[in-house]
């Protein structure tokens, strides 16, 4: 694109970008942003800024931090901070919400027949009377 490769390779670019479809829009994408960077106005710093860079980059080389509390909880910060404190309030309430679940129908029935479940040791031989009726018949022949 800025014709600083040698002609060799320059060529199979080129060859390449005949039978490539995305690399061909890639490189129609990088020729619409070279063109719109072109045509702006260069801006001039202003008079000092190059010192003032240099003596804040010499003074967190000095100071062994780029990090400061001023930078933390600067002001643009604050809206990630409000933002993390809006998702961990949303997931807390999803997780209390949760902690008290919807009776199921199971437990509606449970809840129906409480007399019969609260004598637990009945229930508990419960597999015993599978063979409910082999055992009548048992008792029926004898």
């Amino acid at each position: 694109m800025d014709e600083e490769l040698p002609h060799y390779k320059a060529d199979k670019i080129r060859l390449h970008l005949k039978t490539c479809r995305d690399c061909r829009r890639e490189i129609e994408s990088l020729q619409l942003t070279d063109n719109f960077l072109a045509g702006l106005t260069e801006i001039e710093s202003s008079d000092g800024f190059d010192v003032s860079f240099w003596d804040r980059i010499e003074n967190i080389r000095r100071n062994g931090r780029l990090w400061s509390l001023n930078t933390i909880f600067s002001f643009r910060w604050r809206y990630y901070y409000a933002s993390a404190l809006i998702v961990i309030l949303i997931v807390f309430s999803i997780m209390f919400y949760n902690r008290n679940p919807v009776p199921t129908v199971d437990d509606e029935i449970i809840s129906e027949h409480l007399e019969l479940f609260r004598d637990y040791e009945i229930i508990n031989h419960l597999d015993l009377l599978e063979n409910w009726d082999s055992i009548n018949m048992l008792k029926v022949k004898s």
